[in-house]
């Protein structure tokens, strides 16, 4: 009887007994000898040796043997290992880092930059700076718009003064009322945290942040109830949708100010530390109130006109390193003039820059001009020099500097910017080209010899300015800023320099203030209308996407609203 649950392994049914099993895969063997040929095969062997005997010359070659109880492994486990998959630099990788470092530089893994093109790449947002985004834990948007002030940080002090520039901006633009001037300010706050410190985006601050939107005014009704009296509840929405915009908008420029006004403030620090400057009580009253970029702008001006040879000394001086002076060579005209002996003729004018300045902020002449004894031409021909020879070259030159430092004064420029901007007019003048294709039915004909239009109308069709900067740029016409009354600014600017005396010398002098009035405005007009330009561009063009947005979404608004059905 066959036990089955023996441990021994039964033969099936007609298998072959060991016995018979190797006879048989000798007897096929002999039959398929010669019928394959392996004389590579062979050749290599015999050329190589056997596996024993290439793994000793590989460690007699390197000096060195894989230890196979280090790696726990069994005893002779490296030869049957070598039998089977061949070790090969594996070996030698086990024991040198070096080989490994090499193996991993082989076969390191592709990325995408290795097949593609980097303009693929940014077409398909696939760069390492598209990764970036995705993986950082901030909206798109303000990735992509903060990116140029990714290092800067906004102090306590500098987001209140950010909410205030702000308010201020749009309490002009959507004439805020005096009570509600405060409440409005606050909400501005309150939207540039969701923004700045959360992070939130317009869509959600609207829908789910309303409350910080509106104010509520308690008004009393004059009615009691068992004592108490009875309130009504007044609300009053202080930003919309499309304030929510503006503000993330104005958010980026206020980091621009603010870049721009660390840096000028870096520079006078430094001109201070290392070229050891008297401290200059204007910038630094005005310094801290700068904001604006034209007023910042103003102030680099002055601090590079007034302390020209100390700004290029500066660039010889490290962090570290101690004051050089730069070889005396170069200087400008101005440089000769404030070290050379023609500057007295400059202070003969009798009121210096920073009293006519006060002049003309206070809009009163509290400081009065002194007129020296002699005639211009006569006490010139004391202040000649080298690169001066001659009466009329002092006195053009003197001329010359005092134009030079009440134009850079950025008192002055405030004021008379603030004037210039609200007097001025436009002009088109057309050009050969415009003269002879503009006709009554060409589109820019409505302004071909347009004269002495306001700014204000441009703010009810900002389209017309565009369309005028379009036919320039077409070469139609040429458009031109001026004053509408020149006379009117340069009248009381006469009157803060002259002085109040009534002799020939004291004419001849206040003549001689009058043409530095005159040099004055005639560069400030060239200052003033790049600068209105830019800005009326910039107004249009907002001004033209706010109507453009507002109709496109009363449309939209109005395939959304529910249909009826009829039945």
């Amino acid at each position: 009887m066959v036990d089955i649950f023996s441990d021994e392994e039964l033969d099936a049914p007609g298998d072959l007994d060991d016995d018979e099993r190797d006879y048989g895969s000798n007897r096929r063997a002999d039959e398929f000898d010669g019928f394959i040929e392996n004389d590579s095969s062979d050749d290599e062997e015999r050329r190589m040796g056997s596996g024993d005997e290439r793994i000793a010359r590989r460690r007699s070659g390197h000096g060195r043997r894989v230890d196979a109880d280090l790696l726990g492994l069994r005893d002779g486990a490296m030869n049957d290992m070598d039998e089977i998959f061949g070790l090969g630099d594996y070996e030698e990788a086990l024991v040198l880092g070096d080989g490994m470092a090499e193996m991993e530089e082989r076969t390191h893994e592709l990325q995408l930059k290795d097949v593609f093109e980097p303009s693929e790449l940014e077409e398909r947002l696939l760069t390492d700076e598209d990764n970036a985004i995705r993986h950082r834990d901030e909206p798109e948007r303000f990735q992509i718009a903060r990116k140029p002030f990714r290092d800067l940080e906004l102090t306590p002090e500098q987001l209140a003064e950010e909410a205030r520039w702000i308010a201020n901006a749009l309490i002009t633009k959507k004439d805020v009322a005096d009570d509600l001037e405060e409440p409005f300010t606050e909400a501005v706050r309150r939207v540039l945290r969701f923004f700045i410190i959360d992070n939130y985006e317009v869509p959600f601050v609207y829908h789910q942040r309303r409350d910080y939107l509106i104010h509520v005014t308690k008004m009393h009704r004059r009615t009691y109830v068992e004592g108490e009296p009875i309130y009504d509840l007044q609300t009053e929405r202080m930003l919309h949708e499309k304030d929510l915009w503006l503000i993330l908008d104005m958010d980026i420029k206020f980091r621009a100010l603010v870049v721009r006004r660390n840096n000028l403030e870096k520079l006078y620090r430094s001109l201070k530390t290392h070229m050891k400057i008297e401290p200059d009580r204007m910038l630094e009253e005005r310094i801290p109130a700068a904001d604006q970029m034209e007023s910042i702008q103003d102030l680099f001006d002055y601090i590079h006109f007034r302390y020209q040879s100390e700004v290029k000394d500066l660039a010889f001086v490290g962090e570290s390193a101690t004051a050089r002076r730069r070889p005396t060579v170069g200087k400008s005209v101005f440089e000769r003039i404030r070290t050379g002996r023609v500057y007295g003729l400059v202070k003969a004018f009798g009121i210096t820059p920073a009293q006519f300045a006060t002049n003309v902020r206070s809009g009163k002449k509290r400081e009065f001009a002194e007129d020296p004894n002699e005639f211009p031409h006569e006490l010139a021909d004391n202040f000649v020099d080298s690169d001066f020879p001659t009466s009329t070259k002092a006195m053009d030159a003197a001329r010359t500097m005092f134009v030079e430092e009440i134009y850079m004064n950025p008192v002055v420029r405030e004021v008379v910017r603030k004037e210039w901007f609200t007097d001025a007019v436009i002009f088109i003048d057309a050009t050969e080209k415009g003269v002879r294709l503009i006709d009554e039915r060409h589109q820019y004909y409505s302004f071909k010899y347009l004269r002495n239009q306001p700014i204000e109308s441009l703010a009810r069709s900002p389209e017309k300015f565009l369309m005028m900067l379009k036919a320039e740029n077409d070469g139609f016409v040429e458009i031109r800023f001026a004053l509408y009354n020149p006379r009117r600014i340069s009248g009381y600017l006469y009157d803060y320099i002259v002085s109040g005396g009534f002799s020939e010398i004291a004419d001849a002098w206040n003549a001689e203030r009058k043409k530095v009035v005159d040099r004055v405005m005639a560069k400030f007009s060239e200052l003033f209308q790049a600068g209105l330009r830019d800005g009326l561009r910039t107004g249009c063009e907002e001004a033209v996407s706010e109507n453009v947005t507002e109709a496109f979404t009363k449309v939209l608004a109005f395939f959304l609203l529910p249909t009826k059905t009829y039945h």
